[in-house]
This record gives C-alpha cells, structure tokens and sequence, in this order.
C-alpha cells in the first residue's frame, strides 16, 4: 500500500497496481513457449530477448536415442522449466528441467514412465495446458504418440502427462492404422458460462514415399480424452503429415496430403468448408491477423514448393481467395512465420551431405513475391523459423533476429538478422546477416540431424534469452548469450 503522510492515495495506488500486474502479466506470457510455434496460431514469434551475437553460451543434456530417433519434436517452455520428448531403441520418455539460472543448469526435475511399449520417432511436438479433473485442475503436459507395430501399422494414443510428477492423467487410445504427426494443438474457449478445453491431432498412414488410408483430425476434451469430434479425409490416400491445426475465431483450420484445406466449428464439430488448393500440405498453418474479419491463412506446399494465402471469413468459417507464391528451389515442408508484410519460410530435405544449402525465404505477404532468400548449409531447412522482435528501432518494425535448424548429419542452428533492409539472395558466410550458427558435439554421426526447430524464452538474466532444440543423437541444446 502506498501511503503519504498517513493518508493512502487511491489513485496513485491503484495506477501503480495496474502498471505492475500488466508488467507481471507480461512477463509470465513473454517466457512461455507452450506449444510448437508458441500458441494455436503457430504465430512463431517473441518479443524476449534472445542470443544475437557472437559470444554465445551452450549447454547440453542427454535424453534418449538409438537408431536416429533421439529428439524429433520442438522443446515447449512453461515458467522455469522446459520440456522434451525424446525416443530410444526401446522406450519414448517425456523430461522435464530446470530452465532458469545465471546458466541453464539442464537439472532434471523428473522423466516420465515409458510413453510407448516400443521404440519410434515421434513427430508430435507436445503442448502445454490445463485438465481438470474430479474438481481438481492439473497442469499437464499433452504428448500424441506413436507405436510402432507390424505390417506397416502403428498404435497411436494422447496422453496426459502431470507436470507435478510426470505421471499420467489420462491416455486415449486414437487408431491401430495410423500415426500421429501432426503437432499439438491446445486451446481453450467459454461457452455458456463454462471453459472448456481441446487437443486437436491428425493422423496418417503410409511409408516414406506413399500415403495410404484416409487420415483423421480429432478434437479430443483436454480434461479426460474423450473424443469431442473427429474428421476424416474425403480423399483415400491421405491425412495429415506435420500439418499442424491453427485456431481462428470459433474455427479449427487443417490442411491434408490431397492439398485440400478444411475449417471446422470446434464447438459443434460441423465442417463448414473447404477448398483444394496446392498438392500436398505438410506444414503447419498460420495467420497474418486473427483479430481482423477475414484473416489470411498461409501454409507451404511440399509437392509444389510453393507458400499460399487463403482469405477466410471468421464468421463463417468460409475460404476465399487463393494466392500462390512462385515455385521456390526445393520442397517445403517448414511452417511459415507472419511478420509486418512478410511470411519467412525455409525450404529443403533431410541430408546427408554437409555442403548441402538450403534457402530461407522472405516473401511479400501480399502477393507471395520473393523479397530474398539466405542461403544455410548443412542440410535442408525443415524446421520452422522463429522471429524476436525485442530489437526493433523506434517507430520501426525492424531489426528482427530469425532462428532456425537444419536437417543434416552436420546440422547447424543459425541466427540470422532482416534490417528490413535486404534484398536478392545471401550466402551462408554474409556476417552483414547471419549473425552466429552453432554445431552440435553429434556433428558429423547419426546424432547430428536436427528434425524440427527451436523453442524461445526468456533468461532470469536482464537482456538475455535462450533457444531451446534437441538433436538425433538425444541431446536437449540451450544457446543463450554470455
């Protein structure tokens, strides 16, 4: 309580309490990275500082691993701690450490009890959120699973995973055809008075080269699993490979290996449209303003290497007009990033070969025009970028500082800088852009492949942050700046 001369000025304290609670309210979300992409509209961006120059610090801990499958997923952050699947040669285990400290301490809090009865990549990147149960809320953590079994099937279920103890709430057996490999997607909503909470997953059948089957997306209640609604594919032949949901308005949004884009009423379950568009999606979706009446949803197109944009009517759940990119260098497979006119994206495969480049693009976001592209080595870019716009100038949308890893034996993590003032393409080397990469100790082995991305928060350190991303080999990386 804030006094003066024995007499409490209520305005004064009550401007003071409000400047606090929204400073503090600030904080908690600005060092959470909950989810892939950090929330349901897989928007990729912070506003924490994150490591942007030379000088940086690393550390590193051992999950599990065996045969390539180590850590396949995006970390999630939730306060202190951060969070990782990770698969073995014969167990999948979800871990929780310690995050904060002058340093990342990589102390680990607890493992969970085997997620699977055999080993297996995993692709599902969790989410963090909420359950209640019998009256009692519990935090957990939401991990889609994959089992592998014989005859080209695979016994996949959801479990709900206590961030007290690592134990789990609940476990949903989905199918014993299909997979999961789609992030998940957490999100709440009121209706009538009652909050309510989902976990939206999709699965998919096939081999390296094929889809089999028809995929289902599935809306499952986050308190105790049950299936709310479920979706499947028109088109034999398909699902849903990496395609992660993106929540706008009262609609979930998907998009298949048909190329086809379907939105769903979340609260009902009624499909209430969709449209063919591209060849096969194997992004997730985002959005440019999921404030506006009709947002653009933008996705990248492995088969056609193309970025598009589809308008889309909030209010019913309708798509409108369809914009492509041209055709860029190679597959894409990368979930694209809005940022102030811009969509950023990354293009390639998994490789071998350390001389191997990749391109990450900056297109215009109105019409999908290249603005400029970096050109990465080691390996394609299949994660998904992520954007800190803590640096931007005054009056000014930039600098941003864009992070993202590479597929390859000899897989890198990159840092690189858009001064809003670049154009035609950037070597690997340009130190004008890139601002630091980092190898991994696995470099150069099977360990040294890095699937997905980075996970972003903020450091207990004023001005510092860290990237979270784990590796092949079943290492959980931090970077942050000395």
């Amino acid at each position: 309580m804030i006094r003066m001369k024995g007499k409490v000025k209520w305005p004064l304290f009550l401007a003071a309490l409000m400047v606090l609670l929204v400073a503090l309210a600030g904080a908690a979300l600005a060092a959470d990275w909950p989810q892939f992409q950090k929330d349901e509209l897989n928007s990729g961006k912070t506003g924490d500082p994150l490591p942007n120059s030379s000088g940086i610090l690393t550390k590193n801990v051992f999950t599990l691993s065996g045969d390539y499958y180590g850590i396949d997923t995006t970390p999630i952050v939730k306060g202190d701690h951060v969070y990782v699947l990770a698969g073995g040669s014969n167990a999948t285990k979800l871990f929780k450490y310690q995050k904060n400290g002058t340093n990342f301490t990589g102390a680990k809090v607890w493992e969970s009890s085997q997620l699977t009865n055999t080993n297996g990549f995993q692709l599902a990147a969790p989410a963090y959120g909420e359950a209640v149960s019998g009256g009692t809320t519990y935090n957990v953590i939401f991990t889609a699973l994959i089992d592998p079994g014989s005859n080209n099937s695979s016994y996949s279920k959801v479990r709900a995973v206590k961030d007290s103890d690592g134990s789990f709430l609940w476990t949903k057996e989905l199918t014993s055809t299909h997979q999961i490999n789609t992030p998940v997607t957490y999100f709440k909503y009121t209706e009538d008075g009652t909050e309510k909470r989902r976990v939206v997953v999709g699965s998919w059948r096939g081999t390296a080269t094929t889809t089999e089957g028809r995929g289902v997306t599935y809306c499952l209640n986050a308190d105790n699993g049950n299936i709310e609604w479920q979706y499947q594919v028109p088109d034999n032949d398909s699902g849903y490979y990496w395609s992660g949901a993106v929540v706008v308005g009262d609609y979930v949004i998907f998009g298949d290996d048909k190329g086809k884009l379907t939105s769903v009423n979340y609260k009902t379950g009624v499909k209430s449209d969709q449209k063919a568009v591209g060849a096969c999606i194997r992004s997730s979706l985002t959005v440019d303003d999921p404030s506006a009446s009709n947002p653009n949803v933008f996705f990248a197109d492995k088969n056609n290497k193309k970025v598009y944009k589809v308008s889309f009517v909030k209010s019913t759940g309708e798509f409108g007009t369809v914009t492509g990119s041209a055709v860029l260098d190679e597959a894409l497979t990368s979930s694209p990033v809005y940022y102030s006119g811009r969509i950023y994206v990354g293009s390639g495969g998994f490789s071998a070969d350390e001389a191997k480049e990749s391109k990450l693009y900056c297109l215009n976001a109105s019409d999908l025009s290249q603005k400029w592209a970096y050109i990465a080595r080691s390996g394609g870019i299949q994660s998904s970028p992520v954007i800190t716009t803590k640096y931007t100038g005054t009056g000014s949308s930039f600098p941003i500082y864009i992070y993202f890893t590479t597929n390859n034996k000899y897989g890198k993590c990159y840092c690189i800088k858009d001064d809003g003032n670049i154009t035609g393409n950037k070597n690997w080397d340009d130190t004008n852009v890139r601002m630091w990469y980092y190898q991994t100790s696995q470099a150069g082995t099977s360990g040294g492949y890095i699937l997905q991305g980075v996970a972003a928060t903020e450091r207990n350190v004023a001005d510092k942050g860290w990237v979270f991303f784990g590796n092949d080999g079943g290492y959980l990386y931090g970077i942050s700046q000395n």
